[in-house]
């Protein structure tokens, strides 16, 4: 059975994977739509009046802006991608692990855990215990030690 500080030390991974996960697909979602603004912006023609404006002359400025925006936060998700898959591979490597990550990663019910798996309530809350204590080993040094996290992909941003 997990020890207390195990317990604690792996939730809080669990945690804190998931919520990058969360974060990291929350910045795809924002790039692809500012992609999508920019489409919109660009087809629309500002001059058809035949009046200039100072605005219209900033709209290629402004856009460029954007372009560079969805371009960095591209380029930070896929950075940040090989660090997440590296941490989610070790949640699926076991049934155990995977019920681990089920549960407080992904938020579901016990129930729906067990039946995912094929077994009662009672038998998936103890193979996410060992499961706990797999990860546990597994799981970046870091964790192990720090009681307050320390996510790689945070390190020197």
């Amino acid at each position: 059975m997990a020890t207390e500080w195990v317990r604690w030390a792996v939730l809080r991974y669990v945690r804190d994977v998931a919520a990058y996960d969360r974060r990291m697909q929350a910045a795809i979602e924002r790039g692809q739509a500012i992609r999508a603004q920019m489409e919109g912006i660009g087809a629309i023609r500002y001059d058809r009046d035949g009046s200039a404006s100072t605005w219209s002359d900033h709209l290629p400025d402004a856009l460029d802006t954007l372009a560079e925006i969805a371009d960095h936060l591209e380029s930070d998700v896929a950075l940040w991608a090989k660090d997440a898959e590296k941490a989610k591979e070790l949640f699926f490597r076991y049934a155990e692990t995977t019920m681990v990550w089920e549960k407080w990663g992904e938020r579901l019910t016990w129930a729906k855990v067990a039946k995912m798996h094929g077994y009662s309530e009672g038998g998936a809350r103890k193979m996410a215990e060992r499961g706990m204590e797999i990860i546990y080993e597994l799981m970046p040094e870091e964790y192990r030690r720090s009681p307050y996290g320390a996510e790689p992909w945070n390190r020197g941003r």
